[in-house]
C-alpha cells in the first residue's frame, strides 16, 4: 500500500486596489473563513492611476501573501474577495519566491540582471 503524500500549500500574492486607508481586517476575515495563514501584508500607499477605476485617478495598493492548500478555496476566496465593496480592482497569483526576499521593481531599477 502506498501512502498519498499531503498536498504541498501554495503561497498565494493578493494585491488590492482600494479607496479606504486599510482593507486588511476585511481580508483576512475571508483568509480566516478558508483556514488560510497570513504570512506578510503590505501597505504600498496612494499610486496615481494610468486611468480612472471607479471614477478615481488614485488609489491606495495593499498586499497580502497567504499560505493555502485547497485550490477550491482559492477560488472561492478569489470569487469573495471581489465582491467587497472596499476592493475597486484585485490580482491574486501564485507566488514562487519567498515573501521576505522580495522587492519591488523599484529596488532593482539599475541591477544587473542574472543569467
Amino acid at each position: 500500500m502506498t501512502e498519498k503524500a499531503a498536498p504541498t500549500p501554495n503561497l498565494y500574492l493578493l494585491t488590492v486596489l482600494t479607496d479606504r486607508e486599510s482593507v486588511q481586517p476585511q481580508v483576512n476575515e475571508l483568509l480566516a473563513a478558508t483556514e488560510a495563514r497570513v504570512v506578510k501584508w503590505e501597505d504600498l500607499g496612494e499610486r496615481q492611476l494610468t486611468f480612472k477605476i471607479a471614477g478615481r485617478s488614485s488609489l491606495r495598493v495593499q498586499s497580502v501573501y497567504f499560505v493555502l492548500e485547497d485550490g477550491q478555496a482559492v477560488q472561492e476566496f478569489k470569487k469573495k474577495i471581489s465582491q467587497l465593496d472596499e476592493v475597486k480592482r484585485s490580482l491574486l497569483t501564485l507566488w514562487r519566491d519567498e515573501p521576505a526576499k522580495a522587492r519591488s521593481s523599484r529596488d532593482r531599477v539599475g541591477a544587473k540582471r542574472e543569467a
